[in-house]
């Protein structure tokens, strides 16, 4: 079964879709788009596709570099994935898994460990290799899975 994850980063399309290309494969695909004007705009993108997508993977600090519009985020992905969370009990976006991929430096200097805690995986952007990638791609796969069979039976049930 095909699971399609949407990942949010500040770097432009080209180099965003060159840090994910390995995780690829025929049961997981990944749309990649620039982080939004505004934390609204975020929300909203979101919210309007979640329907369409199984997972999200964000990076960690989205205000890096400016994007297609020259803007740059006001926030960051640690925050987006807490409102998130928040909608999602309030059943306003689906529940799906939420990534962190970003430098493991970033999160150390930036986010406490019930920061990290929000996120279903962390995924340290130093660490992906050849070897590494089939492996992420089997949970990345595997979390969408569940997230769905968990869906499914709360339908049921």
């Amino acid at each position: 079964m095909e699971n399609k994850y949407l990942y949010i980063d500040d770097d432009n399309h080209e180099n965003a879709v060159e840090k994910i290309d390995g995780f690829l494969s025929e049961n997981l695909k990944i749309d990649t788009v620039q982080h939004s004007n505004s934390w609204e705009e975020q929300l909203k993108y979101i919210q309007n596709h979640s329907d369409d997508i199984d997972g999200l993977i964000l990076d960690l600090k989205l205000d890096d570099c400016l994007n297609e519009n020259k803007k740059r985020a006001t926030f960051r992905g640690s925050t987006l994935a807490q409102e998130i969370r928040s909608r999602q009990k309030e059943n306003l976006i689906k529940q799906m898994p939420i990534i962190l991929f970003s430098a493991n430096d970033k999160v150390k200097s930036s986010l406490e460990k019930a920061g990290i805690d929000i996120f279903d995986l962390f995924i340290d952007k130093g660490s992906v290799n050849v070897t590494t990638f089939n492996i992420y791609s089997k949970q990345l796969e595997a979390l969408s899975e569940s997230y769905k069979l968990i869906d499914q039976s709360a339908e049921n049930g």
